[in-house]
């Protein structure tokens, strides 16, 4: 009779237990769709903001360049130049980040690969096997960020 008992709760916590692992998996994705939507939105406000900003750091550089090359015609002192350089590469910094490839080329040089698996994940580049194990128990979620070699 007991036996029987201890049948049932076996399968019983058996069920459970494959419950559980489908509600962390489930949930697990969509804690990383989540992610990956405030990512890409903290993407698009950096954007955002580096095309305001390109607005009014272009017109200051505009008057700047102005400025500096009439004092340095005036003056017949080519030094007061030099500071269009640096403010030029700030300039030409913001714009490949505003209307440019830049976070693009970034994404690609850096990966961040998400796993949703259980054990033992299969991350980067080079295919290095990585044991997802935090605090003692088997992760669902691994991170691995891995250069990529341009060859």
């Amino acid at each position: 009779m007991g036996f029987i008992f201890s049948k049932s709760m076996n399968e019983n916590m058996k069920s459970q237990q494959e419950f559980m692992l489908m509600n962390a998996r489930l949930q697990l994705e969509r804690q990383l769709m989540m992610q990956n939507e405030m990512r890409e939105r903290q993407m698009a406000m950096q954007i955002a903001w580096s095309r305001e900003f390109l607005k009014y750091f272009g017109t200051f550089f505009g008057i700047a360049a102005i400025s500096l090359t009439a004092g340095a015609i005036k003056r017949k002192k080519p030094a007061f130049i030099v500071p269009i350089v640096p403010l030029g590469f700030v300039l030409i910094y913001q714009f490949d980040l505003g209307y440019g490839t830049l976070l693009q080329r970034m994404k690609g040089n850096f990966r961040i690969h998400d796993c949703v698996s259980f054990g033992k994940c299969l991350l980067g580049t080079m295919g290095e096997l990585f044991n997802c194990e935090i605090w003692g128990h088997a992760s669902t979620h691994c991170y691995s960020v891995s250069l990529e070699h341009n060859k």
